[in-house]
């Protein structure tokens, strides 16, 4: 089992926020001045299986040539300032040195070990496009 802490501080501007990770710092903002909070979600869904693949290639010995994802969260207006993710698409290019069935079974292991993916999957419709 592992433990992830975050600490979160408010700062000014008003809508901005600091948050502490490790030895490292990321600012989130609804004002354009920096990434928002569904910006980072979408961040995480994709880091997490960007590292994942690197994970799986190097144990695997599978030649990572490409690795881009693009990932576009959707959301519903719930009214009264409400609103909420309702979905991802993911757009994932991805080059390896794999035969497309091979590929394919790559894929499907890197998504299987995305801890990430995983957890956000059983909450909301991914659709995965490769490119």
């Amino acid at each position: 089992m592992s433990v992830y802490q975050v600490t979160t501080k408010i700062q000014q501007p008003e809508w901005q926020v600091a948050n502490l990770a490790k030895d490292g710092q990321f600012v989130c903002d609804t004002e354009k001045s920096a990434p928002s909070p569904v910006d980072y979600f979408a961040g995480a869904v994709n880091s997490c299986i960007a590292i994942s693949a690197r994970m799986v290639a190097k144990s695997k010995q599978v030649e990572l040539k490409e690795c881009q994802l693009e990932t576009e969260a959707m959301t519903s207006n719930l009214g009264h300032g409400l609103s909420k993710i309702t979905g991802l698409t993911i757009h994932w290019h991805l080059k390896t040195d794999l035969a497309d069935a091979e590929q394919a079974k790559f894929i499907d292991h890197v998504l299987h070990v995305s801890t990430v993916y995983q957890t956000v999957k059983a909450m909301l419709p991914i659709e995965i496009e490769l490119d």
